[in-house]
């Protein structure tokens, strides 16, 4: 017994020592959402004149990493226009892909929070020929969709005409905002905390603006930390060992 004391005093250490890797290794940030739109290579149309875009909501059928929704956020000043695409450039010095959204239409995604802490959600964005009084909005939603959502592209239904899209209503009220802002034409770049454990939370991004009033969304990302429970419950079966150790001895 002694003999067998003595071998698991001198493996605690290690083990010790593998459990504070494993603590360490599941502190790092895991990528839960990633989309940069740089997979679209087919821009078709032009709206307005010498902007070239994809019009629809993005879509992984035709270069999206990820699955967006599409909304409407208020009464739009023109009815079925197709107010969302992604467009072959950006500006402003932004010369890839980028999602672009106008008239109180807008971007909407999912993630799964269970099990996760630290939470951030980044994006960079930039308004284009928006006037004053037009501003872009960020917020989110805790739980399961209370809202019509479609994962279907808008385009590929057969009772939507080309560049013709009725989107779903979204009643902004429910979102908690995290941006409102004036009109801006550079990019800019933000990063916020979203609420740790939550489930599933809805992020939206739309323009609260009218007509030929874009704003444009690019390198969307949501990231988070895994709650250490796995090296927890390594530190504690290890202990656990180390006291049946010294009991049997």
């Amino acid at each position: 017994m002694r003999l067998r004391s003595f071998a698991i005093g001198l493996a605690l250490p290690f083990l010790f020592a593998a459990a504070a890797d494993r603590a360490s290794a599941v502190s790092e940030p895991v990528v839960l959402f990633h989309e940069t739109f740089d997979g679209y290579d087919d821009f078709p149309d032009e709206v307005p004149d010498n902007d070239e875009v994809n019009l629809g909501q993005p879509l992984t059928s035709e270069g999206a990493d990820e699955t967006w929704f599409a909304g409407r956020f208020g009464a739009p000043e023109t009815d079925f226009d197709c107010d969302l695409a992604v467009q072959e450039s950006g500006g402003s010095g932004n010369n890839t892909p980028v999602g672009r959204f106008e008239d109180q239409a807008g971007l909407l995604f999912s993630v799964d929070l269970t099990g996760l802490q630290n939470a951030v959600l980044s994006f960079d964005w930039r308004t284009f020929a928006a006037p004053a009084g037009d501003q872009s909005v960020v917020g989110y939603f805790v739980g399961n969709s209370p809202f019509p959502l479609d994962p279907l592209g808008l385009s590929e239904h057969e009772d939507c005409p080309d560049q013709l899209c009725e989107l779903p209503s979204v009643d902004p009220g429910l979102f908690t905002e995290l941006l409102r802002v004036d009109v801006h034409s550079d990019f800019t770049h933000h990063e916020f905390a979203l609420p740790a454990g939550v489930g599933t939370i809805w992020i939206a991004f739309w323009h609260d603006g009218g007509e030929n009033d874009y704003t444009k969304l690019d390198n969307v990302k949501v990231t988070a930390v895994p709650e250490p429970t796995a090296a927890l419950l390594l530190l504690l079966g290890t202990a656990g060992l180390a006291a049946f150790g010294r009991k049997r001895a």
